[in-house]
């Protein structure tokens, strides 16, 4: 599912979950590229690249106006909030263990 393709993204892999969903959104019919477009954008983010994440929430808003993590990232990047504050809600940030629950 989609859910499995981001929720446990870290930032070590954010890179090369941009290059790979990038290429995806490319092959991707623009009637079904709003789910995928969508995770490009929380890759961007997460990579640090928020002009990319913008294109890529556009890009996904275009095919689906109410996509959920186009929404998401879109928040995010209203909020200006750091990439590194997925590591605390994953729960792995300082003082924390494991993965959220």
């Amino acid at each position: 599912s989609r859910v499995s393709a981001w929720a446990w993204m870290t930032r070590d892999v954010a890179r090369t979950a941009v290059s790979l969903w990038s290429d995806a959104v490319r092959r991707t019919p623009p009637s079904r590229v709003g789910p995928v477009a969508a995770v490009l954008a929380f890759s961007a983010w997460l990579a640090g690249d928020g002009a990319l994440a913008w294109c890529a929430v556009d890009r996904s808003r275009a095919s689906d106006r109410d996509d959920s993590l186009a929404s998401l990232v879109a928040d995010l990047l209203d909020a200006a909030a750091s990439p590194t504050s997925w590591d605390t809600v994953r729960g792995e940030g300082p003082g924390l263990v494991g993965p959220a629950a």
